[in-house]
């Protein structure tokens, strides 16, 4: 994903979403919340990388018309 084209990102969201409904296909109820339930930290570090509000723009001269 990292040197692909930039549709790569929506494949492999779809991917992912296809191996979980698989897996809840398979394995029932447990193979559909067990995959939320791993996520929960996943989802827990975002909300507090979000909250420190230190995220460095991705264009390295973007701040510095900021300033």
């Amino acid at each position: 994903m990292a040197h692909g084209d930039e549709s790569n990102l929506y494949f492999a969201l779809i991917a992912f979403m296809s191996l979980w409904g698989i897996a809840a296909l398979t394995f029932g109820l447990p193979g559909l919340y067990l995959p939320a339930l791993g996520l929960v930290p996943v989802c827990f570090f975002m909300l507090i990388w979000i909250s420190l509000g230190r995220i460095d723009p991705v264009d390295g001269d973007a701040g510095a018309a900021q300033e």
